[in-house]
């Protein structure tokens, strides 16, 4: 649709989520300023405590088969800055521009529910996309409080699943 009506971006946004005033207008003034950015995400914290941080920033150890997440705000900025060509972002409010789109395609329909943010990232920077983190605008996302242990069995098989074909695509 985005593509088709000439849309400039596409916002990926969970609907679990709580966005702030202004945060889309602020995503898109920075994510201009970066020629080569292909997509931007906020930083995402946790609904009802926004002190918790679950999101700001993340590469691939593809030597590891492993996910390197930047742990805290404090060290946001370095990480990103250090990070910068191989950065990606998880999709709950992945902001892309429809000209990468039109570069990487769309998300992969075999990794439903987990892992296709990974993936995304990953064609992103295969094709000289860089993903940008705004530190300066935070998000309120619903995530998962509970003992993990709990979930319901489909989770455990598509994590898992996903998580081979994403290694098994990209290593």
């Amino acid at each position: 649709f985005a593509q088709d009506n000439h849309f400039d971006y596409v916002w990926l946004l969970n609907n679990d989520t709580v966005v702030p005033h202004g945060a889309l207008e602020h995503l898109v003034t920075t994510i201009q300023r970066e020629p080569q950015a292909g997509a931007i995400s906020p930083v995402i914290v946790r609904m009802g405590d926004k002190s918790i941080v679950d999101f700001c920033g993340a590469v691939h150890d593809w030597n590891l088969i492993d996910t390197v997440r930047c742990p805290n705000l404090k060290n946001a900025p370095d990480f990103c800055e250090n990070h910068k060509d191989s950065l990606w972002a998880v999709g709950t409010a992945l902001l892309l521009k429809t000209e990468a789109v039109n570069d990487v395609g769309l998300l992969n329909e075999k990794l439903f529910a987990y892992y296709e943010d990974d993936d995304y990232g990953t064609r992103l920077i295969n094709k000289n996309w860089r993903t940008l983190i705004d530190l300066n605008v935070h998000l309120e996302h619903a995530c998962f409080d509970g003992d993990m242990y709990k979930r319901q069995p489909y989770f455990f098989y598509l994590m898992n699943r996903n998580a081979l074909i994403l290694a098994i695509e990209h290593t």
